[in-house]
């Protein structure tokens, strides 16, 4: 299948600049399928007669796919990183997302403690936004709502947790066994963590917490907004669940969106992972075999599907990162066929080095 190539901001960190990865230059833009001299002066916060000008466009409706625009006053990546990070308002975004995350069943022997440590959450928050009157007493099948940790934090002026516990989701015929060994620690342990009276019995899809693995959200880097930390649970439940790298999920939602809920392109690729109505079809029926398409406007849907799809080229490629990568951005059979774009190569480069940004902040 073909998934068409993503619009939105040039996702690129200032922080590379620092470290001398990239040397100052001027910005260009290639013209994508779709794009207009007035989005991008939108979007760059500059003026269509100043594009017109640096580029010498005697008429500026007329632009070419794949033609090189020069964005007067953005003479370097610092430049671009500075554009990207106030994106949100140009592009009519919300920047704050909402304070509820996702929701949740409560499932048999589970405690308001345990959901509140797999989802980094809080007792008191999860317990005040759905009006617990008694936080040690959960009915199986209780469907709970659960509030960002960080927003919630501060709204209830004390501070946010500084990691999230490490998630497992268990697989087809997995063991439980066969989890501690992959993590490097004991069946007593995972146990303890996760209330299991009968080791010999865990189901399918059950999300398991891994002692002693967190996901340090301080330590992720600091172009992810404040208001979008609480996601990181999502790629790592998610990437879990796909054998993915977190890394590389969480690259490719920031290259794609800045894991902004919000974000569309002009072809219909929608979402943090930004996926096209083609993508999350074959997803969810073909590779998830659902009986109906899961909501690419829901983050926790679409993260799932995004993982999911990784998944999937990274099989097709034999496990080689760049050309899934590559297959992300062109599609499968067009850089089969084609070979890749610079655009295409333009966006492996940037999510291998966001890939390497967001490994630390996993820490044992």
């Amino acid at each position: 299948m073909i998934r068409s190539r993503r619009t939105g901001t040039v996702a690129v960190l200032a922080a590379l600049v620092g470290s001398g990865v990239f040397a100052a230059a001027p910005l260009e833009h290639v013209v994508r399928d779709g794009e207009t001299v007035g989005e991008l002066a939108q979007r760059y916060d500059v003026t269509v007669d100043e594009i017109a000008g640096a580029n010498s466009l005697t008429d500026p409706d007329l632009v070419l796919v794949g033609q090189r625009l020069a964005i007067p006053g953005l003479t370097s990546i610092a430049d671009a990183a500075t554009v990207a990070a106030t994106s949100d308002v140009n592009e009519g975004i919300d920047a704050r997302e909402p304070a509820i995350s996702h929701e949740h069943t409560v499932a048999a022997g589970e405690t308001l403690e345990m959901i509140a440590r797999r989802t980094g959450s809080s007792v008191e928050a999860i317990a005040r936004v759905n009006a617990l009157a008694d936080p040690n007493r959960l009915r199986t099948g209780t469907r709970l709502q659960i509030p960002v940790a960080a927003l919630a934090g501060e709204a209830a002026g004390t501070a946010a947790p500084a990691s999230i516990p490490f998630v497992h989701v268990v697989g087809s015929g997995e063991t439980l066994a066969e989890i501690a060994d992959r993590y490097g620690v004991t069946v007593r342990a995972i146990s303890a963590a996760n209330g299991i009276v009968n080791p010999n019995l865990v189901s399918i899809g059950r999300e398991l917490t891994v002692p002693g693995v967190v996901f340090d959200l301080a330590r992720l880097p600091g172009f992810v907004k404040p208001a979008r930390r609480h996601l990181a649970i999502h790629f790592v439940r998610s990437a879990a669940m796909f054998d993915v790298s977190v890394s590389l999920a969480m690259a490719v939602g920031h290259q794609e969106s800045g894991w902004q809920n919000g974000a569309h392109s002009v072809v219909g690729a929608v979402g943090i992972m930004q996926l096209t109505p083609a993508t999350v079809e074959f997803v969810s029926l073909e590779l998830l075999g659902l009986d109906a398409e899961l909501d690419p406007l829901d983050p926790v849907e679409n993260i799932t599907m995004g993982c999911r799809f990784l998944r999937y080229l990274l099989d097709e490629t034999g496990g080689n990162v760049e050309s899934a990568l590559a297959a992300y951005n062109q599609g499968l059979a067009s850089t089969r066929a084609r070979g890749r774009f610079n655009e295409t190569k333009a966006f492996v480069t940037n999510v291998l080095l966001l890939r390497d940004l967001f490994r630390d902040a996993r820490d044992r």
